[in-house]
């Protein structure tokens, strides 16, 4: 298990005054790249080997909310690699009393990044990450069936939201999918299963449909090809 030790800074909060969904998932994102640096392959040396990780799919569940100056851990560990797959889990914990704030499970692939095709882990990599027995949590497999018909809004794909490989990065997906959410309600579980990459400048568009306290969204490209498929769970 990999740790890194954080305090919640202002920067971090949502409207609510605690840590949201986004924030949760970059520090998810912060950790998981200082643990396969740590590791010893940075994605310097990835990017060098043709080589990324790509997340494929996300369940995180929220426990209690995370308030301003809170001192936090938030650590990551694998399981279940099988080829070009492999398992990642992250929990938040507090830095006293260890209670548990948020947990989740991820679905990762291994990829080349010239052709875009998943390829087989590098068994050192296994070795030096480690396997333990994952979270709880379970994530997406399959790509959902789930359809939303309700449509909420279009937006363009900006500089703001790219990542190191010029997609628009997993947290950014999120964040306008939470439009769909209304009359300021929060979400406490999320799953994301990840489809298409989208790019600069591309125009996506995002719908909704509500059924009790779930919340299906799913954004789409200009080919009408979903990108991401997201469903909360309305606290």
């Amino acid at each position: 298990m990999f740790t890194q030790n954080r305090t919640v800074t202002y920067s971090h909060l949502s409207p609510s005054g605690e840590v949201g969904i986004v924030t949760l998932l970059q520090y998810f994102q912060d950790c998981a790249t200082a643990h396969t640096t740590a590791a010893g392959y940075p994605i310097e040396r990835l990017a060098s080997m043709d080589g990324a990780w790509i997340l494929n799919s996300m369940h995180l569940l929220t426990y209690k909310p995370i308030r301003l100056h809170a001192s936090i851990h938030v650590s990551t560990w694998t399981s279940e690699f099988r080829r070009a797959y492999g398992i990642r889990s992250f929990r938040v914990t507090d830095a006293e009393d260890k209670e548990t704030y948020a947990e989740a499970t991820s679905l990762w692939v291994f990829c080349d990044t010239k052709t875009g095709h998943p390829k087989r882990i590098i068994p050192e990599i296994i070795t030096l990450y480690g396997e333990e027995p994952p979270a709880a949590t379970t994530c997406m497999r399959k790509e959902p069936q789930e359809t939303a018909k309700d449509f909420i809004g279009e937006f363009k794909v900006l500089h703001r939201d790219l990542d190191t490989n010029n997609h628009m990065n997993n947290a950014m997906y999120v964040s306008y999918a939470m439009e769909a959410l209304q009359n300021n309600a929060s979400a406490k579980e999320v799953d994301i299963y990840y489809k298409h990459p989208a790019f600069l400048g591309e125009k996506l568009s995002l719908y909704a449909n509500k059924e009790e306290d779930k919340l299906q969204t799913i954004i789409l490209n200009e080919e009408n090809q979903p990108c991401a498929y997201i469903r909360f769970t309305i606290a």
